[in-house]
């Protein structure tokens, strides 16, 4: 019964964050816009990351289980969104972003592919 008490409130939680993720999307970006462009982009992390925790609070996932993976989005992320901050002529910017966004999806998914293979499907590497 206390288990899912504190499920309950789990999700109540993260409901309240995802609610507060878009309030602050809707109320405050226009203020941070007058500030420039890195305070807007320290913004639309937070407000991301707000959305993301309480996602995860929400649909019941255990942030150790899927720590690795968070971290490898992060990881490819955070350089994919400061390409916006460099000046290129034409439409490079977006074809560089582009590219960084499809060779840390095709990472993760290799990783996700490989991690889940047991070892004894391969007998020559265990040394068997």
């Amino acid at each position: 019964m206390m288990e899912n008490h504190g499920s309950s409130l789990k999700r109540l939680l993260g409901f309240l964050l995802i609610v507060a993720g878009l309030l602050i999307f809707y109320l405050a970006i226009p203020i941070t816009a007058s500030y420039g462009l890195f305070a807007s982009w320290l913004l639309a992390w937070f407000m991301v990351s707000t959305i993301g925790v309480g996602a995860l609070l929400l649909v019941g996932l255990d942030l150790k289980r899927s720590l690795r993976s968070l971290l490898i989005a992060l990881a490819i992320l955070l350089p994919w969104s400061a390409i916006f901050f460099i000046s290129l002529p034409g439409d490079y910017q977006y074809l560089l972003a582009v590219l960084v966004a499809l060779f840390g999806t095709l990472f993760y998914r290799y990783y996700q592919k490989h991690k889940s293979i047991p070892r004894s499907k391969y007998p020559e590497v265990d040394g068997a």
